[in-house]
C-alpha cells in the first residue's frame, strides 16, 4: 500500500472510532426510568466507597466505569469497572480484591438481583503488547490480544467513575496512548472499531427494549 493510501486509510478508520465514540456519548444521556433511579442510588454508593477506602485506587491508577451503568441502564444492575496503570502490579491486584470482596453481594444493593462485579486491570503495556501482536486475519487472532483491543475501547469509551482532576489527566494520557497504537497498527485499529460496533449495536438492542426512540438507529455497513 502506497504512503498517501495508507495514511487516508488511517485517518478514515479514526474518524470512523471517532463517529462511534460520539455515538455512545449519545447514549449516556438516555433516562428511561426518570431523573433519579436505581442507576444513581448505585452509583453513589460505589463512588462513597472509593472515598471511604482510598488503597481501592492505588496512585496513578485511572478507574473508568463501562457496561450498563454507564448508560443507565438497569438492566441487571452489575458493576463494570477497569484499573488502568502502565502495568500490573501488586497494589492494583489487591484493590480489585478489596472491592470485589466489599460488592459482590453488598446488602442494600438497589439492582433488581444481587449485585455482581466484572472488574479487572487493563495495563498499558500489556495493550501494547497485543497491538503489536494484532494479526490483520481475525482467524488467526489470539484470545490475549482481542482482549486488548477490549480494553482500548474502554479506555476511549469509558467514563470516570472518579471526576477529579489528577483522573481527568490520567484518561487523556491513556486516550493518547491508545489512539497512537491504533495509528500504528492496522489490525489493533480495525479490532478497536469491532468492540466499539458490538458496544453500539447491545445500546440499540437496549434503547429499543426500553422504549426509547430518540436517535436514529447506527449504520455500520461500510465499518
Amino acid at each position: 500500500m502506497a504512503k498517501k493510501e495508507r495514511a487516508a486509510n488511517i485517518e478514515q478508520e479514526m474518524a470512523t472510532i471517532d463517529r462511534y465514540l460520539q455515538r455512545l456519548k449519545k447514549f449516556e444521556t438516555d433516562r428511561p426510568h426518570g431523573q433519579a433511579d436505581a442507576v444513581d442510588d448505585a452509583l453513589e454508593m460505589v463512588i462513597q466507597g472509593f472515598n471511604t477506602h482510598p488503597d481501592w485506587r492505588p496512585p496513578g491508577t485511572l478507574i473508568l466505569l463501562h457496561g450498563s451503568m454507564q448508560y443507565h441502564d438497569w438492566h441487571r444492575l452489575d458493576i463494570d469497572l477497569s484499573w488502568i496503570a502502565l502495568q500490573s502490579s501488586r497494589k492494583v491486584k489487591t484493590a480489585i480484591n478489596l472491592f470485589e470482596t466489599s460488592f459482590n453481594g453488598i446488602l442494600g444493593w438497589p439492582g433488581p438481583v444481587a449485585c455482581e462485579t466484572n472488574v479487572g486491570e487493563s495495563p498499558l503495556i500489556e495493550i501494547r503488547n497485543g497491538a503489536s501482536n494484532y494479526s490483520n486475519s481475525p482467524e488467526q487472532q489470539e484470545e490475549k490480544d482481542n482482549i486488548s483491543a477490549l480494553d482500548a475501547s474502554i479506555i476511549l469509551s469509558g467514563k470516570l467513575l472518579l471526576n477529579t482532576p489528577e483522573q481527568q489527566q490520567l484518561h487523556r494520557a491513556s486516550k493518547e496512548f491508545v489512539r497512537n497504537l491504533a495509528k500504528q497498527y492496522p489490525g489493533f485499529r480495525q479490532g478497536i472499531i469491532h468492540e466499539l460496533k458490538l458496544t453500539l449495536q447491545e445500546r440499540e438492542s437496549r434503547r429499543k427494549e426500553l422504549g426509547i426512540r430518540r436517535n436514529k438507529p447506527m449504520n455500520t455497513s461500510s465499518q
